[in-house]
C-alpha cells in the first residue's frame, strides 16, 4: 500500500514530466524565452540542443518513473542533484549579477521537486537492497 509520501513523489514526478516539458519547449525557442530569463542566447545552436536534449529526456525519465512499480534509488538521487542543480545555477548567476531575479524564481519550482525526491530518498533508504 503507497505511502503519502509515494503518493507525493508519484506526483512530482508526473509534475516534474510537465515541467521539464515547458523548460525544454522555452529553450528551444531561445529568441522568445530568453530575454525573459535575462539570460544570452547561446553563440551556437549545438549548445541549445544538447541542453533541449537533455530536458527532455530527464522528463522522459520521470515519467517512467512515475509509472514504475519499484522506483529507481540511482535515477531518483541523480535526479534530485539535477534538480537542485539546475535551481543552484540561477541562483549563483543572479547573486553574481548574471541575470534578473526572476531567473531563480522561474527554476524554483525545481528545487520543491528535488526536495520531495530527497525525502522519500532519505525516508526509503533502509529499504535498500
Amino acid at each position: 500500500m503507497p505511502t503519502t509520501l509515494d503518493r507525493w513523489l508519484t506526483r512530482s514526478l508526473f509534475l516534474s514530466v510537465g515541467f521539464n516539458a515547458m523548460g525544454a519547449f522555452a529553450l528551444a525557442l531561445p529568441q522568445v524565452f530568453y530575454p525573459i530569463l535575462g539570460i544570452p542566447v547561446p553563440p551556437h545552436p549545438v549548445y541549445q540542443a544538447v541542453t533541449v536534449l537533455t530536458i527532455a529526456l530527464f522528463g522522459l525519465g520521470y515519467l517512467l518513473q512515475a509509472r514504475a512499480v519499484q522506483r529507481d534509488r540511482t535515477f531518483l538521487t541523480i535526479a534530485a542533484l539535477g534538480k537542485a542543480g539546475f535551481f543552484g545555477i540561477f541562483l549563483v548567476s543572479w547573486i553574481a549579477g548574471l541575470v534578473p531575479w526572476t531567473a531563480p524564481l522561474v527554476t524554483f519550482g525545481d528545487v520543491i521537486f528535488a526536495a520531495v525526491f530527497v525525502a522519500w530518498l532519505w525516508k526509503t533508504r533502509s529499504e535498500q537492497v
